[in-house]
């Protein structure tokens, strides 16, 4: 094979992995996809959960995340191995939307049946168990972790589950002891799953974490997230809590989003000047601004009479009313004010809603 042969080859290679990747519909950004099953791993007390909960939070009131532009969306989460108030005030502390949240309070007999119930009653989009090995000793399926045959009972039912209601699943996951890079368990689950990430903590900076692909799942990469603000431990964050992408692509939509957000005058741009200076195929960034539209990341204006569609980044109308919330942490009182002496009233009423 000739080197412009070869050449030739990897492009279209390439070209046929990019066009896999964007038929996936993203619930979090870099972490779960709808009826697709993600496995989170990580050790102890790494931030995994914190990570994960600061995308609810976004997600949850359709805010950007890590600077990707998100939809609104409703969760399910099954919390087992700490205090439901614990997760709670972490999601208080980060703003999320609890009109989008629902805890499973449930005993743990006939679960998928529950869980269908809970969905016909009110759907959500993605449903978070946090964790694998809790979930399995609850339901009485996983009696050896390290045999194939028990996670296959665990997953099995999740993947019909998720199937059946057109949902996204993000499970969160213990690393081995011995090796924190390879996640607990036997290796069906990694088999079961579409794809699995491993997160571990940068050498140089406690602040810093790596998030690295597991297998060679279509549309996956590796990125690094770093916590931003005052806090500094991933585990018990304090009320600013951000995360920055240090490594990673951006997806198409999220680099449209920021020119507009970055053109003059007034955080807006037409058609021609988004086609001209983002990178990407035509047609490609003519289905992303259409898709921004739908999701209420992008406001479109169109002038009439032949003249340029313009795109901006405020509500309803560009240059009279206050912008989109960005990527800056998230602030608190998205209902009120809650001062840090109402936090357990506040958990308690958060808690009544979700349930």
């Amino acid at each position: 094979m000739t080197e412009k042969n070869a050449a030739t080859m990897r492009e279209a290679v390439e070209d046929y992995l990019r066009r896999k990747a964007m038929v996936r519909e993203t619930l979090l950004p870099f972490l779960c996809w709808r009826e697709e099953v993600t496995l989170l791993s990580a050790k102890d007390k790494m931030g995994k959960s914190t990570l994960v909960a600061s995308a609810m939070a976004h997600c949850s009131n359709g805010f950007p995340f890590l600077k990707e532009p998100t939809k609104k969306i409703k969760f399910l989460a099954m919390y087992l191995e700490e205090s439901e108030k614990m997760y709670l005030s972490r999601l208080i502390k980060m703003d999320a939307n609890y009109d989008s949240i629902r805890f499973f309070t449930m005993d743990m007999s006939n679960w998928v049946e529950k869980i269908l119930k809970v969905y016909e009653e009110e759907s959500f989009d993605v449903l978070i168990i946090d964790s694998v090995i809790a979930m399995g000793l609850l339901t009485n399926v996983i009696r050896d972790e390290n045999a194939n045959m028990d996670m296959q009972r665990l997953v099995t039912p999740l993947r019909q589950l998720m199937s059946e209601i057109n949902i996204g699943v993000l499970l969160i996951h213990h690393v081995k002891k011995s090796d924190h890079n390879t996640p607990r368990g036997g290796s069906s689950l990694l088999g079961a799953v579409d794809s699995s990430f491993v997160m571990t903590k940068d050498k140089n900076d406690s602040r810093v974490r790596h998030i690295e692909v597991q297998g060679t799942r279509v549309g996956d990469q590796d990125f690094s997230v770093r916590l931003e603000g005052e806090c500094q431990d991933l585990y018990e964050p304090d009320y600013d809590v951000s995360f920055e992408l240090t490594n990673g692509r951006h997806s198409l939509k999220a680099r449209i989003v920021e020119f507009v957000d970055l053109a003059e005058p007034g955080s807006s741009a037409n058609t021609k000047e988004i086609q001209d200076g983002v990178k990407g195929r035509k047609d490609r960034k003519t289905d992303a601004l259409k898709e921004l539209v739908e999701e209420g990341n992008l406001h479109l204006h169109d002038l009439g009479n032949g003249r340029a569609k313009i795109y901006s980044i405020y509500h309803p109308n560009f240059g009279e009313s206050e912008p989109r919330p960005k990527e800056a942490p998230l602030e608190r009182g998205h209902r009120g004010e809650v001062l840090d002496d109402d936090y357990e009233r506040q958990e308690i009423l958060a808690i009544q809603e979700m349930r």
